[in-house]
């Protein structure tokens, strides 16, 4: 093994340590505090892509630690996706829950260590181990539609758990404002309400966008190369 892949396998391990090391920090301090998501942690898609990108570290960790030159074709494809919806996961929060959080006096929870580690330094990081370690080959066969497959399951469940009568924390009938029907409709535009299936459509090419963008992130070989 040369010095070069050494390096880059040692760093990759560190990569997946600190990331599984903020993942554990976001999901207890999350489990344990009186944030957002307290008491039905589990039912939320940020919780979710959380757990799944901290799985697939650790997977990708032990094929490291035993210098596996080869990973199935399949686990990297696993692990566009779930890249892609941790990078959902961060763009949402920020761009569409933090603004909301401030407007009802909650802007302090973004300094908290449950959203530090599950909404920002864990999709940060995820989107760094997807850039440095992953083959070319292996980030050309993801297509941006890939990215929809856990979102689009996410739905499918949120139409389970809304038939089953199941509620989310503080007893709110949807996880999210952007997915509530009772108060936004399903197709309302106007008047302060934006009906779920517009921002349905909404998030679903603000998807694709991401996984194009995640296909194309510059590689650590790329740089090697120039």
């Amino acid at each position: 093994m040369t010095t070069q892949r050494k390096s880059a396998r040692m760093l990759s391990i560190l990569v997946k340590l600190f990331l599984l090391a903020v993942g554990v920090m976001g999901q207890w301090a999350t489990l344990i505090g009186p944030g957002m998501m307290h008491g039905r942690a589990l039912m939320y898609f940020t919780t979710q892509s959380n757990l799944l990108v901290m799985a697939l570290a650790m997977v990708f960790l032990t094929y490291d630690v035993i210098g596996a030159r080869r990973v199935p074709g399949w686990l990297w494809l696993f692990k566009y996706m779930a890249t892609v919806a941790i990078t959902l996961t961060y763009l949402a929060f920020h761009v569409l829950l933090m603004p909301w959080m401030h407007s009802i006096g909650m802007g302090d929870y973004y300094w908290s260590a449950g959203n530090m580690g599950a909404h920002v330094l864990t999709p940060l990081l995820a989107i760094v181990d997807w850039a440095l370690f992953t083959p070319g080959q292996q980030a050309a066969r993801a297509r941006p539609a890939h990215g929809l497959v856990l979102p689009l399951g996410y739905a499918g469940f949120l139409l389970i758990a809304n038939i089953a009568g199941l509620t989310f924390a503080g007893g709110a009938q949807a996880p999210y404002f952007f997915v509530d029907a009772q108060t936004n409709g399903w197709f309302s535009l106007g008047n302060g309400r934006v009906g779920i299936v517009w921002w349905m459509l909404l998030i679903a090419g603000l998807i694709l966008l991401i996984g194009q963008a995640i296909r194309h992130l510059p590689r650590q070989e790329d740089a090697a190369a120039g």
